[in-house]
């Protein structure tokens, strides 16, 4: 696997339930994001993971997952790692009912994927005509750069027109990866992402960037988000449709001292950690290890939320899975408000 960044062991569950970029931006979205009322208090901790199983999971690297709005679609990474075939590409599983029906046998999806290019870590719009993805083919600004493309029918897993490179603005010469779109309800959409692109004193390995879409249809310059970032490896932030949880992974070794003296400490190897804050244009918390519940002695990473916020999609390659990094939820509920 390429830079994301990094890569713990516990028992798990296992269960077998032509364009420009700007122009491909330029397009009406049927949903808005949901309204900023929720507090992180008013879920349940999260449950103990639960392995995806087949036919999503295989022997093959299984990673980066990423949730369609309805629930219904999940487009992940897969890699054989074999001499023949060792670059990721993005598959696409689709099931008839969110959470109560099994998933469906994995299609490539031809028209983003190359035949010897990492094709990974894709993230869709709420309306899934959009799909922003990070891939190392070439003609590129470095390594990994960013790449999105448009359907019109978002029914349609092969209707994708050819990626376009979102361009030196938003990419550098180094590892552009692990995009995360985000439309506000307020209007302003922005696109959360890694870069392990030089960074001032303190940070390093990887750090977390953002970028605002403009009025004109184009991502503006990256900004770099000091309060998510440190000088460890701090890589994929999904973000709640509501603009108010945040989950990266890192393998920072401690919580930051701005954060509490309790606050759990990493499990090994890259974790899952979690960020809040009181309104889509707040500063963001302090990042808190997710826990022992959530996090094992392997790497756990790359996380995505289900658009109610109570299933969290991730990889991991701990023990209980089917090859080196596998697909797993966890699911939390919505505590009663009365």
């Amino acid at each position: 696997m390429p830079v994301d960044m990094g890569r713990k062991s516990r028992c798990r569950m296992k269960t077998f339930s032509g364009m420009s970029a700007a122009m491909l931006l330029g397009v009406s979205f049927a949903h808005a994001a949901v309204a900023a009322d929720q507090s992180f208090e008013e879920f349940s901790e999260w449950g103990v993971p639960v392995n995806v199983g087949p036919p999503l999971n295989t022997a093959a690297e299984e990673s980066a997952p990423a949730i369609s709005d309805d629930g219904r679609s999940l487009i992940f990474n897969r890699n054989p790692n074999l001499p023949e075939d060792h670059d990721e590409d993005l598959y696409v599983s689709h099931r008839s009912r969110p959470s109560r029906s099994a998933w469906g046998e994995p299609w490539a999806l031809t028209s983003i994927n190359t035949p010897t290019s990492n094709e990974r870590n894709a993230t869709l719009s709420r309306d899934g005509l959009l799909l922003i993805f990070s891939s190392d083919r070439p003609g590129g600004s470095g390594g990994l750069d960013l790449y999105i493309s448009r359907r019109m029918d978002r029914t349609d897993d092969q209707g994708w027109s050819t990626p376009v490179n979102l361009g030196p603005t938003v990419n550098s010469s180094a590892a552009d990866v692990g995009p995360d779109y985000v439309e506000y309800e307020a209007g302003s959409t922005v696109l959360y992402f890694t870069s392990n692109r030089p960074a001032p004193l303190g940070f390093g390995a990887a750090d977390i960037y953002v970028s605002t879409l403009s009025t004109d249809g184009a991502f503006g310059a990256p900004v770099l988000v000091a309060e998510l970032s440190s000088p460890s490896g701090d890589a994929r932030p999904a973000i709640r449709t509501d603009g108010l949880e945040l989950v990266l992974h890192s393998n920072r070794p401690a919580p930051p001292l701005s954060c509490p003296a309790n606050s759990p400490i990493s499990s090994g190897g890259q974790d899952l950690w979690v960020a809040t804050r009181a309104s889509d244009t707040d500063r963001w918390g302090c990042p808190v290890n997710l826990g022992a519940i959530v996090n094992s002695e392997s790497n756990d990473l790359q996380a995505a939320f289900s658009d109610d916020a109570e299933v969290l999609f991730f990889s991991s390659n701990g023990p209980g899975g089917f090859g080196s990094d596998d697909l797993w939820t966890s699911k939390r509920e919505k505590r009663d408000q009365d």
